[in-house]
């Protein structure tokens, strides 16, 4: 009789080196996948930090916040205060340019003039009104106004409960008449600025009369020619000292100025 003799050994040694090559293929493959994976995705680093030399930025975003997560945020650019730093120092008076924009306040109209002289004097904590009669109606004016300080009034206005209106007027600044127009009127309400909410007495039209006549010569085919030199003419001719009682009338004459130039235009 013959017998078949079964190496038992042997089969042990195979299946061991079976196992040894499937976990070397394991590593082997782990080893390449991250150095390939370091390789072709340069642009994230370990930790979760987005690399500076990432490409891919949104246009009209910006991404200087990281979230919990250490993501970037993305957030839109603000335009309106891009460059904000390098027009922080602009002066108009300095550059010769106003920016043109002035605001009327009326704080009441009414058909009985006896109403219209009852808040004018209600107002006298907050300016020289003054009234102004068309078409039958009494219109009841604070006066005309910069933004600045007509954002400071207008709190107190609604703090005293008292309604009012505001009426926007605008010249061009890059019209030579109207820009000197807009830098005379600049002049007049800081004047009468110092006087209604800084406190001064009297102010001094020495300076002002000196800087008005430095400002360049417009030819007279200028369009608005005649209406800049009405406000000079007028400007020159003011008293040495504006003291607090010829505010009023100062301001009614800038008042009828602003809207017979407005409707000029």
């Amino acid at each position: 009789m013959k017998y078949t003799r079964y190496d038992l050994n042997k089969r042990k040694n195979d299946f061991s080196g079976f196992l040894l090559g499937l976990v070397g293929v394991i590593i082997i493959s782990t080893l390449l996948g991250t150095v390939l994976f370091k390789i072709f995705m340069p642009s994230i680093n370990t930790g979760g930090e987005v690399s500076s030399t990432s490409e891919n930025k949104i246009e009209g975003t910006e991404s200087s916040e990281i979230d919990e997560k250490g993501q970037p945020v993305i957030k839109p650019i603000d335009e309106s205060n891009k460059d904000a730093g390098d027009n922080a120092s602009d002066d108009s008076t300095a550059t010769g340019k106003s920016d043109g924009m002035f605001k009327i306040l009326q704080c009441g109209a009414f058909g009985d003039n006896a109403n219209a002289l009852k808040l004018k004097e209600e107002l006298n904590g907050f300016g020289a009104a003054f009234i102004i009669s068309e078409n039958e109606i009494n219109k009841v004016v604070l006066g005309v106004y910069k933004k600045d300080t007509l954002d400071a009034i207008t709190v107190k206005l609604t703090s005293a409960n008292i309604e009012f209106s505001t009426h926007n007027i605008n010249f061009s600044k890059e019209n030579s008449c109207e820009n000197q127009i807009s830098l005379i009127l600049d002049a007049n309400l800081s004047l009468i600025n110092e006087i209604e909410q800084n406190g001064a007495t009297a102010i001094k039209t020495e300076s002002m009369k000196t800087w008005l006549n430095s400002l360049a010569e417009i030819k007279e085919t200028e369009i608005n020619y005649n209406n800049l030199n009405e406000l000079k003419t007028y400007c020159d001719s003011l008293p040495e000292e504006i003291k607090k009682e010829d505010i009023q009338t100062l301001k009614e004459y800038l008042y009828k100025y602003i809207i017979k130039v407005e409707n000029s235009i």
